[in-house]
């Protein structure tokens, strides 16, 4: 997993700072967004591997990026890793349904996610 490309995007600016340094710590090169905006931008600059993204942020949400991503041919298949508070959510057909989403419901320790990501990759 040294050197993969994996986007944070979440409006919590402490989650994604942890989740940011524990990526480097493993090897990866983590792309931080706060918004559904800034990570469009950051998902056509770097071209990442994975996509971890919480579902509540305001402006572009976490489905609506989803939904952008899985429609542009470009972005189609990379793997995406759902962290939100909220369960409710995960009943949308498109996410349970897309073999490429893994999901974890807030709150969960960090080697969780990173052994999230890493099943998500291989």
């Amino acid at each position: 997993m040294k050197g993969k490309r994996i986007l944070v995007v979440d409006d919590e600016e402490d989650f994604v700072r942890t989740v940011h340094e524990r990526l480097e710590f493993e090897g990866m090169v983590p792309c931080d967004a706060m918004s559904g905006e800034a990570a469009l931008e950051c998902i056509a600059r770097e071209k990442p591997d994975l996509v971890v993204l919480d579902i509540m942020m305001p402006g572009i949400d976490g489905l609506k990026l989803f939904r952008h991503l899985r429609e542009d041919p470009e972005t189609s298949s990379i793997p995406v890793v759902f962290v939100s508070v909220r369960w409710d959510y995960f009943n949308d057909p498109q996410i349970s349904t897309d073999g490429r989403v893994k999901v974890l419901r807030k709150p969960f320790e960090l080697d969780v996610l990173v052994n999230t990501i890493r099943d998500a990759l291989s």
